[in-house]
């Protein structure tokens, strides 16, 4: 394989991984709210998860990620009851089950026996799950405590074999971006049991923010650098006289484009958090911040690489020509890798300066 095809691969390599996720449980347990958040959807927004609909379903829904529709979620039916019984789920779906990365298993008060059972089919295809109780924010506000509900969810789970020991996160739904809850855990969990390119693709597209889930995105991303700073030093050419040529200035102003959009700094969220140096750039606004770091080198550059080797003084002009194309390229990688990185790192400290932000007073 040719190193530019090599590297075309790499760089798409995370937006073509399939994650294929079941969201599984009663009407009115918030899978929908979840699903939203996962994609971050709103009302209005092209398949936006319609909520509290009620169990009048016997179809899977699917969701497809707004940025990326190799990852979807599956709103599968709740079923246990009379419209949908664990043999009609059975029946339907269950040839499907072995085809999903990761289930998230909604439940309310106590487990039920169509939870056991899926538990045992998923435990048969080596799938990882977790149990999920959402809306931990409304039973707060009723006065309920979140170790009160985790407690009494903990002895359901305990008192039955097939589910024991099964990991179980209470979540909040209610906020954009910055979560409450077990969600740290959730997020952490679902990458600790994911292949490793599945769960940097997760982290690539996911619109969340918690400690280990910036870490994860910074990780991803960091992967990248190499790679885009490869594809710039192709371009380059006899063109070390700008290193701010268009190519080097387009190749890397996409890639920090994908920075802010990964790193949730793009959002409306950002705009008032004091101590951000990223926020909302426009598109224009990233090519003057690529050009100006190109620009503040090259004369440096020029300088250096004006001197021809003595034995490069009288060389035929192809000599001459590959030495300079030799230079040029080493010379973009290495200054269109030292931007990317210094970008990244600030980015990722907005993100957590972002995170403390608005969790400082939880």
């Amino acid at each position: 394989m040719e190193t530019s095809t090599y590297i075309r691969k790499k760089l798409a390599e995370v937006k073509t991984m399939i994650l294929k996720f079941a969201v599984i449980g009663r009407s009115a347990v918030g899978k929908s709210s979840f699903i939203n958040m996962m994609l971050d959807l709103q009302p209005g927004n092209t398949n936006y998860a319609e909520t509290g609909a009620g169990d009048t379903t016997k179809n899977a829904y699917i969701y497809y990620h707004p940025q990326n529709e190799n990852i979807t979620f599956w709103d599968m039916p709740g079923f246990g009851t009379m419209e949908m019984t664990v043999e009609n789920f059975s029946n339907e779906f269950g040839s499907d089950l072995n085809t999903f990365d990761y289930f998230f298993i909604f439940i309310d008060t106590v487990i039920m026996e169509g939870d056991l059972w899926l538990v045992e089919k998923i435990k048969s295809y080596g799938t990882p799950y977790c149990f999920v109780r959402s809306k931990l924010d409304e039973d707060i506000k009723k006065g309920r405590t979140k170790e009160e509900i985790r407690q009494k969810l903990e002895r359901s789970i305990q008192a039955n074999s097939t589910v024991k020991g099964s990991a179980l996160f209470l979540i909040s739904n209610e906020k954009s971006c910055i979560y409450t809850g077990d969600l740290r855990e959730l997020f952490s969990h679902i990458t600790k049991h994911l292949p490793l390119v599945k769960a940097d693709s997760l982290a690539f597209f996911l619109p969340i923010l918690t400690p280990e889930m910036i870490e994860q995105k910074f990780e991803a991303l960091l992967k990248r650098i190499k790679y885009v700073a490869f594809k710039a030093s192709f371009t380059s050419g006899i063109l070390i006289h700008s290193l701010a040529n268009s190519f080097n200035i387009r190749i890397c102003g996409k890639e920090i484009e994908e920075y802010y959009r990964v790193l949730v700094l793009d959002k409306d969220i950002v705009l008032h958090v004091p101590g951000v140096k990223h926020r909302k750039f426009s598109e224009n606004d990233i090519k003057q911040y690529v050009t100006t770091f190109f620009n503040e080198i090259t004369h440096v550059e020029r300088v250096n690489t004006m001197h021809v080797p003595t034995n490069l003084m009288t060389p035929s002009a192809f000599t001459l020509f590959a030495y300079k194309s030799i230079v040029a390229g080493t010379t973009v990688y290495k200054y269109a890798r030292q931007l990317l990185i210094k970008t990244l790192m600030e980015m990722t400290a907005d993100a957590h300066t972002i995170y403390d932000h608005y969790t400082k007073f939880q």
